[in-house]
């Protein structure tokens, strides 16, 4: 009898493990046929749609083009046979049914220019995947078309709707399909603008270093110069501590001293030191000429240093009367500055 109880109540556990089991089971099927799967973006209703524009217009066209093709095939074969059977006629409807039969054919011919359309279509869409962003090249390597026609036919698909959140950036590189995407490209390339200002201003930094520590070198070397170098080297140093001192006051005109201290400044202090060379080893007069000419150089070198120094004024002289024109604007708007006028005849 134990056995028998022993063996009724093993037979009742399994039979309890296979019910939970099912019960599991069948909770699990209910559960994952509630909560369908959702599409990949690229088939997704909501960023593309099911019907496109092109393929309605193909059918429609294609639908218009076959139905006046055959109403002119119609109408011929009803002229010849008329003809034929040695009725009169006039040239009048042969020359209408042509017309219907040409229109025929051009509505077909359109159809297959969208059908083409709708393959590439197609294609665009298979590129994209599983994924949200799709380079454009590769959208028109596997359509097998021009990278001009793949950015024309993108540019088409978003206005008309078909991609309904479509975005292209980079120039036309790139293509996003969904607005959330869209979102985080702009963020990545703020913040990636923002590390290559950062690495500029670095750049910029090194730079305007580099060209001070040039100034200093040439400094330097002034004092070995013959009286005739020293009077046409002194107003260049002095003009390039005016440049430098410009900038340390309107920073924002740092940006423009790149060549200036990576070249301008290196080639001088190569001038000053092979201006020493030939005064102090040379005494023939290919080097007086050559000491000549190098004084000559110093003259327009301080020059073109003068008209950069104007050009870095006069940007900044614009930008304030460009600042002060549309603050005067904005003021009129306001009808703040004729009242100030009032109040101060008022006042008078």
């Amino acid at each position: 009898m134990r056995e028998d109880k022993s063996l009724g109540q093993t037979f009742n556990d399994i039979l309890t493990d296979l019910g939970g089991k099912a019960a599991s089971g069948l909770g699990s099927f209910i559960q994952g046929w509630k909560e369908k799967p959702k599409p990949i973006p690229a088939k997704d209703p909501k960023l593309v749609e099911v019907s496109p524009r092109v393929v309605k217009r193909r059918g429609l066209f294609f639908g218009l083009g076959l139905g006046t093709t055959i109403l002119g095939g119609i109408l011929d074969l009803t002229f010849l046979t008329e003809v034929l059977q040695g009725l009169p006629r006039s040239f009048l409807p042969l020359i209408f049914s042509l017309l219907v039969t040409l229109v025929g054919a051009g509505l077909l011919w359109r159809s297959s220019y969208y059908k083409k359309v709708a393959i590439r279509l197609e294609k665009y869409i298979r590129t994209l995947g599983k994924g949200t962003v799709s380079r454009i090249d590769e959208m028109a390597h596997i359509a097998g078309v021009p990278l001009a026609l793949a950015q024309r036919d993108i540019q088409s698909f978003i206005q008309d709707n078909t991609f309904k959140e479509g975005q292209l950036v980079e120039g036309g590189q790139l293509f996003i399909l969904d607005y959330p995407t869209y979102l985080l490209y702009k963020k990545q390339a703020a913040s990636l603008d923002k590390v290559q200002a950062e690495e500029l201003e670095a750049a910029s930094s090194q730079e305007e270093m580099q060209g001070r520590e040039t100034l200093a070198k040439i400094k330097t070397l002034y004092p070995n110069l013959r009286q005739e170098g020293k009077n046409q080297l002194l107003p260049v140093i002095t003009t390039i501590e005016n440049i430098y001192q410009h900038v340390d006051q309107y920073p924002e005109n740092k940006k423009a001293l790149g060549k200036f201290n990576t070249y301008y400044l290196p080639t001088l202090a190569e001038l000053v030191n092979r201006y020493i060379l030939l005064q102090e080893n040379d005494k023939s007069s290919q080097a007086l000429q050559a000491l000549r000419q190098l004084e000559e150089a110093f003259q327009e070198i301080n020059q073109a240093f003068k008209d950069l120094l104007d050009q870095l004024g006069g940007d900044l002289a614009r930008d304030s009367l460009s600042e002060v024109s549309v603050l005067k604007s904005l003021m009129k708007q306001e009808g703040l500055l004729k009242r100030d006028f009032e109040l101060e005849e008022n006042h008078e």
